[in-house]
């Protein structure tokens, strides 16, 4: 550099206006003002600019002095043109001006007329209050401006009915809605009607929560109304007033009358609204805000601004933009998006609107409004000036990038301008256990009812049963028949009989293999034989009285098969593509690779598939997720026989005389030089010689002896009076070897000793008949195949003979398997083509289009190449700004460059080349390559059949004389090829040559390969990798071979040639079509998930100014730098790199807070641990006691209120739980209930005592809190007794007698509300990084993904809520809270039922426990590990405690508060007078109400009559005295009420209480936990039937965790390989792209990708849609997402998924595994006192990034758990508890490890050992839209594949987000 001249740069400005480091040679005002220009310093390059009092002539007259042309040169050209005249015509308070707009002005507006309006050429007007729009469109009328808006349609946006009626009318989504019109206030309408929880207009209705808007758009007062059951009441959204949007009414019910309304459906949207602002039609900028309807808190930043976020649209979004512009004809214009669900819907359009403080979006405004004005009048300027900022034009040229083959190869070598365009690929499917087959006749009822149930009652139709739920009906029928005892010869039955029940038993055995039901490997067929018709009624009817029943089964992918298929996508990774490895994810990660993978319909096919794409991709985690989003299934290509059946059966009968007659003779006639030619070739020459020492009898005896062994120990060890319980296992086959079972001498796998007899008897009996004397040659693949199973998995079984039968078997299978597909080369090409037409038509397109792709390609960059040396603007100017026909037109050219239909299910390919990177900055250096893959996998029929073609097609007539496509030695390799076995494969690739004319054909190459597969002998022992894989009973895939000569050249064209004549031609592929059912999910599979949206608006973050971005000065002065430059220098320009110097060696950024600092709950992380994920089941808070009360009732008033709710129907049921329902019982009790209590003095009976006394505790339930909310009381009436009583002509049924069960309490108390909010502060500051703050960080700028669950109990339900308020900061009251944020999934989170067998005997086992005395159980257990014995926990002297806990004092201190309040109620208040009912406060108070302790009342509404009630039910509940028996499942009972009246109600001073609670807690103590399972073993399988359902759920949170983060590194590593690049080229962009290309571009990649996730709420391949915009939101690591999910539950789910962590090791298939919780840990939780109010368990993952991504280290978890408010309400030495004791509040416990200091949990270990007790992601249901209240949980109990990223967003305190 020292023989350089330094350029010196000059500041000629104001002072005011400039700040100049010492490089720079400033001017200053003294100079610029009072010296001549001659003594102005002298500079190269001149920064020069006007300003208030800027000398601009003087500064021109120096310019022209020192030659710097530039100003004068733009002076003298724009000095030719007149200037165009912008007109402003608005109100003041809606503009600034500069000194180049002609403003208007508002007395001109208002006061002038429209003559002396300014004359302008461009004007922008629009409409806001008090502005005289009818004026201005009369102006606009007579000047003829071009209008930016136009002004006849602003008159629709004052009206919401028009708004609503013009975007139906577009086509653009809106929310579900209905006009209700007035003419008048208060008028009412047929058509409108309103219920307690819906309005229904027109007979639509809208259940609440629903949105009532004003017609009138300046009308802003929008209501949301809520459901009784989540408390009712309304929100009130108005403009925003100070810190307020909105506001909650409690008690506001009915909805407004004085007007007209829109009513319309709410729509969940996670607490964030979109407000998008459009720029004319091409242009769309979005941020995102906090909706009001959560809190109505405004989230401002320090400048008082409301904080919102820039974001990014999804390709439907911008065309609804681009739509809504055009329809409402408004150049500027922003309106309101919902996001719900994965859909948009645009729910309100304001008509012009900007954005506030955004710098950045005022450049882009400011160039597209410019474009638009030049546009509209002086067009042929238009294009002259350029379209973008200044700097944008001088952009470098990228390198190309290097896919080429760099000398490596399957085969042979190529040179640099040979490059890989696809790979196709026909695969086998993995290692499998042998098919079985049984039929059997069946005549017993149960068997043909269920036929009946599935086949819709028809008794000629067949039934498939296939679904878990048909499969469970049948083993539960097959259970019942199967007898009790093996019938055995000696036995009276006949032969028929015993065969006949060993088929049932069989069957039953077959479906309850595994324990999990897959209709993918298990299928049972029922067809009825005979019929008979029975009289029903006046008429007959048919019915089955005998059926074939078929069952088939096994072909399971093994473990092995599984392992096989994962390592060959591994290999395909490594050595299919260039890269060594890298390649392909490099290219998977730029979207230019495009995959899609295929299976046939069968199980083992479709997880084979599966488990390779894991390998190709590198991915991890379970194969079901993969399989939904990567696999589409067609059966209709890759499965089935059909075809070539008659063919088949010709060649099998040919094959048959051939080995009986004898091979020599036939074979002697033969080819020697051509071996494969003559029929039977590969066949053994003594082939029937071979067939007698084939026989099985002497294998079948031994497995029938282990089998009769293992029967008789089941008759031994298991009581057959209890059917087994259907056990949910392991899904879709193990990952490894099942040790346990092999130690213990038992068959591999879940097939038991029963069924490997069944399958060897079968084997032996269909393979020869020793009746006839006849061998079926067909069976030999059987008998080989069931050797090669158990040489392979069940060696350790040592069955002699074994190794020889499987060596004769081997011999002739390796003969006849070849020949059953043609006996010679002409039959096998002619089943060949019949097999595999489909499919060889479809390799044939997918050929095709890759040539046309790149032929497009090559020619788009041919004319690239072309116009290299004309100006970079025009190069750049070519996409940016092309209009839309011209798009259109050069895309609708590409598309139809090809007239082939594309065979793609979900996608054209031929439309695929619109769907791509963005070829200019991403970073990558070929963005227009593309490399296609497609994957078969099928069965071995297809196979053969495809080989067959392809080595014979040149014996088609048609073909004649031309060479085959295979060549000589590989044919004589094939001949010889033993089998092409598991994972065998046939690989196409196609290679193009670049250096070689488009023209000529050879610019194409092919490349064929085969692999025999895992072609190796179970008996192999000389091969060292084969003996080690051998220990895992897995054989090892052989590698690939030519199936061309070295050098041979076979072109695309000469491969159409010979495979065309026997492929389906193009034009006869159906149209694509959606599967049903299951497949439905595979509409789009094989499509990339998407791991970046390339097309953002972005925007400068929360609207700082640009001059405060430290990063805009190092791009901006970059950018000068290369000018002045460019002008002085241009020797230099490129030769200096394109980035500051101090930026060349600059460490990466250092990444945000999500990094563990060394703190956290348990131990300490480094830098390189971040979080990525928390999950936490969480019990609900304190609560009311529950209670029920039963009565029988008779009285008229309560049977007519049964009928008018149950429709009338005398015998059906009611359920009273709406507050409208029950305000009906609350009238009725209240006439009913006697004035004056009926004392035993009295004339009245007991019972009528009773029952009045029960009357008076309905009515005062009904009358507590005075505010009905159906999620607290409900009341169920059930009629038992009827009468008949004439009516008319004819009788009717009338009810006389009813029971009411009336269920109450459980309420959430003031308590629990304040422990959930707490315990959600607490986890805000403690479970995220950054002291509270790190939490609020990620939730406002959309980084944390959060979605909360719940039961249905109410208590629950307010937990979550607020709980939610204390995570998130918020403000307000609970309802909207819970509408806005919580999901409703009883199916996850509620229920016993899957349980109730097991926890009754739990309890039967516990009251004997308790009876007979613990001692003695416990002193023959563990010493050192005393959780493992029956009761663990219970006091040893429980049955002595007993008689302790009768609570008769208790209850007669009550009784007696009772009866004062019962006779001060008479004296005070006059019963005449029915109280009205009470809109009360709603969902439990917020603190104790003071007022009533100091009347020394009960705490909360309960009264003294119930709280007498409850004590009364308690004593008569737990001790029978008649029968001197105490009800031990009455102890957690006691103990609640004693803890709730103990902290509640303390001030009662009721004696002996304090006494009775320590015996309860002893006691419960023990109970409670043991209800839950008596000893481990119990535990589990309880634990894992209530939680299962939640357990799946949470393995899909940890997995779907884990892909998104492997997305994200893998992305972040794509980057940083190219981070040596331009800063200039990354940064610059998409800020100017026009809305057309965006728009097609990613309306592209959208239908890329059609796929539905199978989390049930939302995609997970949507959810990259949602995100921050990465480049304008100051968030250093916007790709890092936290994902929390919160389960809020009852004590059971608690208990129960405690009990399957702790206890998981002790289940079969885990033996010899640790604990998932360590010993010290199990020790606490046998010592914790109970799992309390608030308690918890937390699972956080932490991702190593230091450690690779293939090593299961890099994902850890950690797990705590907290005994919740677990402290007594008598203790008092804790000064923390003493003060909350005031409040009523118990604390919450902190967290304890469960884990030792230091352990190390991955996350494939938490799989592995939760997997077997948790429901596979295949069987939870898809999402439906629950009815009535629930609709607003639309997606609940949803599986979220990967999730909702839109929690609304809000910061701390106020402080700046930097």
């Amino acid at each position: 550099m020292a023989d350089y001249k330094k350029i010196i740069v000059g500041v000629c400005v104001m002072e005011k206006k400039v700040k100049c480091g010492p490089e720079i040679v400033y001017f200053g005002d003294k100079v610029i003002l009072e010296e001549p220009i001659e003594r102005w310093p002298v500079c190269d390059c001149l920064i020069a600019f006007h300003s208030s009092g800027y000398p601009l002539e003087k500064a021109e007259a120096y310019a022209a002095l020192r030659k710097l042309k530039r100003v004068e040169r733009w002076r003298a050209k724009m000095a030719d043109y007149k200037k165009i005249i912008v007109g402003v015509c608005v109100m003041e308070k809606k503009v600034k001006c500069g000194p180049e707009i002609v403003y208007f002005g508002d007395k001109v507006i208002l006061e002038e007329p429209i003559e002396r309006w300014p004359v302008c050429d461009c004007l922008i007007a629009f409409h806001s209050s008090g502005y005289p729009l009818e004026k201005a469109e009369a102006y606009a009328a007579l000047r003829k401006p071009f209008l930016v808006n136009e002004l006849g349609p602003q008159h629709l946006l004052h009206d919401r009915r028009k708004v609503y009626e013009c975007l139906e009318l577009c086509g653009i989504p809106v929310p579900r809605y209905a006009f209700v019109n007035r003419d008048k206030p208060y008028q009412e309408l047929e058509y409108f009607v309103e219920e307690e929880d819906f309005v229904e207009v027109h007979g639509q209705r809208f259940w609440k929560p629903f949105v009532e808007k004003p017609v009138h758009g300046d009308d802003h007062r929008i209501m949301i109304y809520y459901p009784s059951a989540a408390g009712g009441g309304m929100k009130e959204l108005f403009r925003k007033v100070g810190n307020r949007s909105s506001e909650f009414h409690p008690e506001v019910r009915r909805v407004r009358r004085e007007g007209s309304y829109i009513y319309e459906e709410f729509m969940p949207t996670g607490g964030t609204d979109v407000k998008v602002y459009t720029v004319g039609p091409e242009y769309a900028h979005a941020e995102a805000r906090k909706s009001p309807v959560v809190d109505g808190v405004v989230m401002r930043n320090p400048d008082g601004k409301e904080v919102r976020y820039p974001v990014l649209l999804t390709p439907n979004e911008k065309q609804m933009a681009r739509e809504v512009c055009l329809a409402f004809r408004q150049g500027v214009c922003g309106f309101d998006l919902l996001r719900c669900e994965g859909r948009s819907y645009v729910c309100d359009v304001n008509g012009w609107s900007f954005v506030k403080n955004s710098y950045k979006y005022y450049d882009d405004a400011a160039c597209v409004l410019r474009k638009m004005f030049l546009d509209a009048k002086a067009p042929h300027l238009s294009n002259t000036i350029p379209p973008v900022l200044p700097w944008k034009v001088n952009e470098p040229a990228q390198p190309t990038e290097g896919l080429t083959r760099q000398g490596s190869g399957i085969i042979g070598s190529f040179g640099q301008s040979e490059e890989l365009r696809c790979v196709i690929a026909i695969i086998r499917h993995g290692d499998r256990t042998p098919k079985q087959k049984v039929k059997l006749k069946v005549t017993e009822e149960k068997l043909l009812n269920l036929m009946l149930k599935y086949n819709g009652g028809r008794p000629r139709a067949e039934t498939k049963l296939k679904s878990a739920v048909q499969l469970q009906d049948l083993l539960d029928a097959t259970r019942i028949l199967v007898p009790r005892t093996r019938l055995g010869p000696g036995s009276d039955s006949e032969a028929e009989d015993i065969e006949h029940a060993e088929k049932l038993r069989q069957v039953k055995a077959v479906l309850e293999e595994g324990g999990h039901f897959s209709g993918i490997y298990r299928k049972v067929q029922l067809k009825p034989l005979k019929w008979v018709k029975v009289a029903k009624g006046d008429t007959e009817e048919e019915r089955p009285v005998e059926a074939l029943m078929v069952l088939k089964y096994g072909g399971v992918l093994t473990h092995a098969g599984r392992k096989q298929a994962e390592e060959l996508g591994r290999y395909f990774r490594n050595n299919m593509y260039p890269g060594e490895g890298t390649g392909l994810l490099r290219l998977h990660s730029t979207y230019r690779h495009d995959l899609k993978i295929y299976s046939s319909d069968e199980g083992r096919v479709q997880m084979s598939a599966a488990a390779f794409a894991k390998g190709l991709l590198d991915l991890e985690g379970q194969l079901t997720p993969i399989l939904v989003s990567l696999v589409s299934k067609d059966s209709s290509m890759l499965d089935g026989l059909d075809n070539a059946s008659i063919e088949m059966e010709e060649a099998k009968a040919r094959l048959n005389e051939l080995i009986t007659t004898g091979v020599k003779a036939v074979q002697a006639n033969g080819s020697l030089k051509k071996p494969w030619m003559v029929d039977g070739a590969g066949l053994p020459l003594n082939a029937s010689d071979l067939l007698p020492t084939l026989l099985t009898k002497k294998v079948t005896e031994q497995v029938r002896l282990l089998a009769k062994d293992e029967d008789e120990k089941l008759a031994e060890t298991t009581s057959y009076d209890v059917i087994p319980p259907y056990d949910q296992a392991r899904a879709l086959g193990k990952t490894n070897i099942d040790v346990d079972r092999i130690a213990a001498g038992l068959p591999c796998g879940s097939e038991g000793f029963l069924l490997m007899y069944a399958r060897w008897r079968k084997v032996e009996r269909d393979l020869y008949n020793e009746r006839k004397d006849r061998y079926d040659i067909t069976q030999i693949p059987d008998v080989y195949d069931s050797c090669k199973y158990d040489l392979l998995h069940n060696a350790h079984l040592n069955i002699d003979g074994l190794d020889e039968l499987f060596k004769v078997a081997q011999l002739l299978a390796d003969g006849v398997i070849p020949n059953e597909y043609g006996i010679n080369p002409k039959q096998k090409l002619k089943i060949g083509s019949k097999i595999a037409r489909r499919l060889l038509g479809k390799i044939l397109i997918d050929l095709r289009n890759t040539r046309e792709e790149a032929i497009n390609v090559a020619e788009l960059k041919s004319g690239q190449s072309q116009t290299s040396t004309t100006s970079i603007t025009n190069v750049k100017e070519h996409i940016d700004h092309q209009p839309m026909s011209l798009i259109r037109n050069e895309e609708s050219r590409r598309t139809s460059f090809t007239s082939e239909k594309s065979m793609d299910q979900d996608e054209d390919d031929d439309k695929e080349i619109k769907y791509r990177l963005d070829p200019k900055y991403a970073n990558v250096r070929t963005p227009e390559r593309h490399v296609r893959t497609r994957l078969y996998f099928t069965s071995e029929s297809h196979i053969h059949s495809l080989m067959n073609v392809l080595r014979y097609c040149n014996l088609d007539e048609s073909l004649q004389g031309e060479d085959s496509l295979i060549c000589d030695s590989a044919l004589e390799r094939l001949l010889k090829t033993k089998e092409l076995d598991y994972m065998s494969y046939i690989v196409l690739r196609m290679f193009e040559n670049t250096e070689i004319n488009l023209e000529d054909p050879k610019r194409y190459r092919l490349e064929m390969t085969f692999s025999r597969g895992a072609d190796l002998s179970p008996l192999e022992r000389n091969d060292l990798e084969a003996a080690s894989l051998h220990q895992e009973h897995t054989l090892p895939i052989m590698g690939p071979e030519r199936l061309q000569e070295v050098g041979a050249y076979l072109t695309l064209d000469k491969m159409e040639e010979m495979v065309r004549p026997f492929a389906m031609p193009a034009e006869d592929f159906p149209p694509p079509t959606i599967p049903q059912g299951f497949t439905g999910y595979f509409k789009s599979a094989g499509v990339l998930e998407r791991l970046v949206n390339l097309w953002p608006f972005h925007k400068h973050a929360n609207g700082l100014c640009t001059l405060h971005i430290v990063g805009y000065y190092d791009d901006a002065a970059c950018v000068l730098r290369k000018m002045f430059l460019d002008a002085k220098a241009p020797h230099l320009s490129n030769t200096i790199p394109p980035v500051l110097p101090w930026k060349v060696n600059e460490p990466a950024p250092p990444t945000e807070g999500l990094t563990r600092q060394g703190s956290g709950i348990i131990g300490s992380f480094g830098q390189s641990e971040e979080l990525r994920c928390v999950i936490a089941i969480i019990r609900h808070g304190d609560r009311t006691p529950k209670q029920k009360v039963k009565l029988k009732v008779t009285e008229e008033k309560l049977l007519n209120l049964m009928l008018k709710y149950n429709g009338g129907r005398p015998r059906a049921e009611t359920k009273l739980k709406s507050a409208v329902q029950l305000q009906d019982l609350l009238d009725a009790t209240r006439i009913l209930v006697p004035r004056t209590r009926l004392g035993p003095g009295s004339d009245s009976e007991a019972e009528d005592i009773e029952h009045a006394e029960k009357l008076r505790q309905v009515k005062a339930v009904l009358e507590e809190g005075g505010h009905f909310s159906g999620i607290y009381r409900k009341v169920q009436l059930k009629p038992l007794k009827w009468v008949k009583v004439a009516k008319g002509d004819t009788e009717e049924e009338r009810p006389v007698e009813a029971l009411m069960v009336l269920k109450y309490g459980g309420v959430l108390t003031h308590a629990g509300r304040k422990q959930a909010e707490e315990l959600g502060r607490y986890f805000r500051n403690n479970m995220y990084p950054g002291e509270g703050t790190g939490l609020l960080r990620l939730h406002s700028t959309y980084r944390h993904d959060l979605k909360i669950y719940s039961s249905d109990e109410g208590r629950v339900q307010m937990s979550a809520a607020a709980f939610a308020k204390g995570l998130l900061d918020l403000e307000g009251q609970l309802t909207p809270i819970l509408v806005s944020l919580v999901s409703k999934d009883s199916s996850m989170l509620d229920g016993l039922d899957n349980a109730s067998i097991e926890m009754e005997e739990a309890k039967a086992r516990l009251n004997e426990l308790i009876t007979t005395g613990v001692k003695a159980v416990q002193a023959n257990g563990s010493l050192k590990k005393p959780w493992m014995v029956d009761g663990a926990g219970l006091p040893l002297n429980a049955s002595d405690l007993l008689p302790t806990l009768l609570t008769k004092k208790v209850t007669e201190q009550v009784r007696l508060l009772a009866k004062d309040e019962d006779e001060k109620l008479a004296e005070t208040t006059s019963y005449d007078v029915i109280p009205p009912y009470d809109q009360a406060r709603a969902l439990g108070k917020t603190n104790i109400d003071v007022d009533r302790i100091a009347a020394g009342l009960p705490c909360g509404s309960e009264g003294f009559l119930l709280m007498y009630a409850r004590w009364r039910k308690v004593e008569r509940d737990l001790y029978n005295e008649r029968k001197d028996r105490y009800d031990i499942t009455q102890i957690p009972d006691v103990y609640d009420s004693c803890k709730y009246d103990l902290l509640h109600n303390a001030h009662l001073n009721i004696d002996g209480l304090d006494e009775l609670f320590k015996v309860a807690q002893l006691l419960a103590d023990g109970v409670i936990p043991n209800e839950y399972g008596i000893n481990p073993k119990q535990k589990l399988k309880i634990g894992s039937k209530i939680a299962r359902r939640l357990l799946g759920k949470i393995l899909i949170d940890l997995r779907n965790t884990r892909e998104e983060a492997i997305n994200v590194a893998e992305l972040k590593s794509g980057q940083s390989q190219t981070s040596t690049t331009s800063i200039t080229n990354v940064k610059e962009h998409i800020d100017h792209q026009p809305m057309s290309l965006i728009r097609n571009e990613e309306s592209r990649r959208t239908s890329f990708t059609s796929e539905k996730s199978m989390d049930q709420d939302e995609d997970d391949d949507k959810e990259i849609k949602y995100r921050l915009d990465p480049k304008y939101a100051n968030v250093r690591t916007p790709e890092r997402h936290v994902r929390t999910r919160l389960y809020f539950t009852s004590e059971s789910h608690i208990h129960s998924l405690m009990n399957v962590l702790r206890y998981c090791n002790l289940d079969e298939s885990l033996q010899g595994e640790d604990s998932l919780i360590c010993d010290g840990a199990l020790e606490r939780l046998l010592k914790t006192k109970e799992l309390d109010y608030m308690s918890y368990i937390v699972l956080r993952m932490f991702e190593n990034t230091e450690i690779n991504l293939e090593d299961p280290k890099r994902y850890r978890l950690e797990m705590t758990f907290s005994r919740g408010a677990d402290l007594s309400p008598l203790e008092r030495n804790d000064l923390e508890a003493a003060s909350l004791h005031q409040e009523h509040t118990l604390p919450i416990m902190g967290p304890e490890r469960l884990q030792e200091v230091g352990a190390y949990l991955t996350l494939d270990k938490m799989e592995e050992m939760v997997r077997p007790f948790a429901m596979p992601a295949e069987d939870f249901p898809p999402p439906t839209i629950p009815q009535g209240f629930t609709g607003y949980f639309k997606s609940a109990g949803v599986l979220e594949r990967l999730v909702n990223l839109w929690p609304f967003h809000k910061h701390a305190n106020g402080k700046e987000v930097k």
